[in-house]
């Protein structure tokens, strides 16, 4: 029983241990799954584009609509998340599980537009979210190793999904892989179960609406427009966005830092199959990239929290982007397959990295609103996911040569770059004892 009110209970400041842990391994299962299903479902389009007699663009917008949904709906888990983590994560389990479940049973490309699309996205949504964010409630000094360890499970289960598809469709067909895949998707409940509550002091601490009225006269806004402003984030639950403009210019960031993140990696494997290389060497380099990123993941987590580096953590997004967008120049310069394995490995490197240091940076911008700011995030990426494709696919198209893909999507990390340096010297010279949420 005194167990149990330890956990329960009320803590001063987040435990750093403790139940933490479980619940961190929560979230690395947690992604594990929804990673790995979101991103290895691609090798199912040569399978269900025969058997449904469409194209093969028809079909793949099924599986690049559950991405843009599990996108858009991570503001809504964040927003449950607030009230309770744990409902917020069940909800997320049922409604990709039945949705995987329900696929099973398509009877064509729409039907999986609703069930894969819509219900596996939502639900995904709902539960990668409040997961990460849950994070900052538990952990403290340690939050950059939790996070980073954490966050392993994404490029783990890309890894593993990948092969384990194409070995159930091969010996049991696509309905049964949609079945098994519902079956492990249910352990997501078991996620949920880990994630118990905790009560901290500063969940008692004055409102965003309150704060404001002591800070108005600093405010960057007029005043006429952030009341407005405020009237309506405060219907989503994003009151707090109305005097941070810090955070405005991390969703700014991070939107044009996706272009390099996500976008870029859609390109390369094209890319080396129009410079003559067979397909399947060139998509190990999809490959090379998630064990590297995996690999470099692992390694950041344990030494995210040394005092040496904790000092330039904010410095990193920006170093990171600057370091991906030079991998990208390089691209068009070869036809090399030993250089793009190189460089698709010096970029997974980077990659591995971004990710926990942006959530990171989000934690010290927001403070304690980081769980609501991590949906808001990862709604700016959704936009990100849906502009950036058919932009460069239209440069491709116009072009006719990859070159100017590339270097456009460099052009938009620099100045992803400026915006994240900009923040990182911004934090850099707040005073120690400075609100974290206004500014």
């Amino acid at each position: 029983m005194e167990k149990l009110q330890t956990v329960f209970g009320r803590h001063d400041r987040p435990p750093d241990g403790g139940w933490g842990w479980m619940v961190a391994l929560a979230c690395f299962l947690g992604l594990v799954i929804c990673t790995g299903v979101s991103l290895s479902t691609g090798v199912m389009v040569s399978y269900l584009t025969p058997y449904f007699g469409t194209t093969v663009t028809a079909m793949s917008t099924a599986f690049s609509l559950e991405i843009s949904v599990w996108a858009f709906s991570s503001p809504v888990g964040s927003f449950i998340a607030k009230y309770d983590t744990r409902k917020a994560v069940v909800l997320g389990g049922v409604l990709s599980t039945s949705g995987l479940f329900i696929s099973s049973f398509a009877t064509g490309v729409y039907f999986l537009y609703f069930s894969f699309g819509i219900l596996v996205g939502c639900g995904y949504g709902m539960t990668s979210s409040p997961l990460i964010a849950v994070l900052g409630r538990y952990f403290e000094k340690k939050v950059g190793f939790a996070t980073a360890l954490a966050l392993t499970g994404s490029s783990l289960g890309y890894i593993v999904f990948s092969p384990l598809y194409q070995y159930l469709l091969n010996e049991y067909g696509w309905r049964s892989t949609f079945l098994v895949t519902s079956a492990i998707n249910a352990h997501l409940f078991v996620c949920a179960a880990l994630v118990r509550p905790i009560n901290l002091a500063s969940d008692k601490t004055l409102s965003p609406a309150k704060n404001s009225e002591k800070s108005s006269s600093d405010s960057h806004f007029p005043v006429n427009f952030k009341t407005k402003l405020r009237r309506l984030l405060e219907k989503v639950g994003c009151e707090f966005m109305a005097d941070n403009l810090l955070f405005l210019w991390l969703l700014l960031a991070t939107f044009l830092g996706d272009y390099s993140y996500v976008t870029a990696s859609l390109f390369i494997v094209p890319y080396a199959i129009d410079k003559g290389i067979a397909s399947l060497p060139a998509s190990f380099l999809m490959t090379i990239l998630g064990i590297s990123s995996l690999a470099s993941r692992f390694v950041f987590s344990w030494i995210v929290d040394l005092h040496s580096v904790k000092k330039i953590r904010n410095f990193i997004p920006a170093v990171i982007l600057l370091m991906i967008s030079s991998c990208l120049t390089f691209f068009p310069m070869n036809d090399s397959y030993t250089i793009m394995a190189v460089l698709c490995s010096l970029t997974g490197v980077c990659s591995g990295i971004y990710m926990p240091s942006l959530w990171l940076m989000a934690k010290e911008v927001c403070g304690p609103y980081y769980g609501m700011a991590v949906g808001v995030i990862a709604f700016s990426f959704g936009l990100s996911g849906i502009s950036g494709p058919p932009f460069c696919g239209y440069l491709y198209d116009t072009t006719n040569t990859y070159t100017g893909t590339f270097y456009a999507i460099v052009a938009v990390t620099l100045l992803s770059v400026t915006c994240y340096l900009g923040i990182a010297t911004k934090l850099l010279h707040r005073p120690a004892m400075a609100p974290v949420t206004f500014v």
